[in-house]
């Protein structure tokens, strides 16, 4: 139910956000959607929870799940993708701050059997990356639904997946605090693109703006 609520929630501020765009000539901004549609959907859980379970409130907030509510550090899109003509797989993610400023970006070819595996790649990838730069709060978009569930833990994972889970549940025991959040393709767009490259020729780029940034004052 929870999942379902997400979804529509996040089509109903897409479908407002185009309204604002088209009616009142705002500027498009896919950020501000995701963290209006996560906001939204924290309240309304909360909502629920204070309604079916009002002594358990604070265990269920100290859970992770949604006590930290939309205040995160760092969006990151994350794509796997899968040629049958080719037999190629890649992955590609991007991450950047609430501002919108980019922090890192990635786009790698890899041996995945399935784009769910490729994505999971990116998922694990990216995540690493944004705790070995020192960020906690995560939230992942992504277009593939099982991994949005398993990742959060509403769906149990087949034996292919629990390597990954594993490894999200003792990054969140050493303090880091991630979410996956199902998106729409065309939110991803500019990383599906990135993917799609890496499937057609071998690539393995990694760029961190910031990083070079800092390298070029310290020379």
């Amino acid at each position: 139910m929870q999942y379902l609520q997400s979804i529509f929630t996040t089509l109903w501020t897409l479908w407002n956000h185009r309204n604002r765009v088209v009616h009142e000539g705002i500027h498009p901004n896919p950020i501000e959607v995701i963290l209006i549609a996560q906001k939204f959907s924290c309240m309304n859980q909360n909502i629920f929870s204070n309604a079916i379970q009002p002594n358990q409130q604070r265990v269920h907030l100290n859970s992770g799940q949604t006590g930290i509510g939309w205040n995160w550090q760092v969006l990151i899109k994350i794509v796997g993708r899968k040629k049958k003509q080719t037999n190629k797989s890649a992955y590609a993610y991007e991450a950047r701050t609430v501002q919108g400023n980019c922090i890192f970006l990635g786009t790698f070819s890899c041996a995945a059997k399935i784009a769910l595996g490729a994505a999971q790649e990116a998922l694990m990838d990216a995540l690493l990356k944004a705790r070995d730069m020192g960020y906690q709060r995560i939230l992942v978009l992504c277009n593939s639904s099982r991994l949005v569930q398993v990742s959060n833990l509403i769906r149990a994972p087949n034996w292919q997946e629990q390597t990954m889970v594993s490894d999200i549940l003792s990054l969140q025991q050493n303090g880091l605090l991630c979410k996956l959040l199902f998106v729409p393709n065309i939110v991803l767009s500019h990383v599906c693109y990135l993917a799609d490259r890496a499937t057609k020729m071998p690539i393995h780029q990694f760029w961190a703006p910031m990083l070079s940034d800092v390298n070029s004052t310290l020379m």
